[in-house]
């Protein structure tokens, strides 16, 4: 029982730290009846339109790239070294450029 206690005291006391993010969003490509190999067609925006949104939105230099899906959306992953040198990963939609979400707590990948 104060294993427990202290196990919920310190995942509770961490909590202010820790990033805050959607974790369901809604895009606007539904990726569903698409193969992966197919997935480069059905994007709407360029990867280089994806980064140039991710780095106006979290200064930076993009050092990673990718075109996926997640929660059933094509979305683009942009993984961006921060000018106070700290990662930032944020999902870019691939049809029309909305910034899903933003984790600028990455510090290694």
């Amino acid at each position: 029982m104060k294993i427990s206690r202290l196990l919920t005291t310190v995942l509770v006391s961490t909590l202010p730290f820790a990033t805050v993010q959607a974790k369901d969003f809604t895009g606007s490509i539904k990726v569903d009846r698409f193969k992966t190999s197919d997935y480069a067609s059905q994007a709407k925006v360029s990867m280089q339109d994806a980064i140039n949104a991710a780095e106006k939105k979290v200064p930076g230099k993009a050092i990673e790239a990718e075109l996926e899906s997640e929660h059933g959306y094509l979305i683009y992953e942009i993984k961006v070294m921060k000018e106070d040198k700290k990662k930032a990963k944020l999902k870019v939609d691939a049809g029309n450029l909305a910034i899903l979400s933003i984790d600028d707590h990455v510090l290694t990948e």
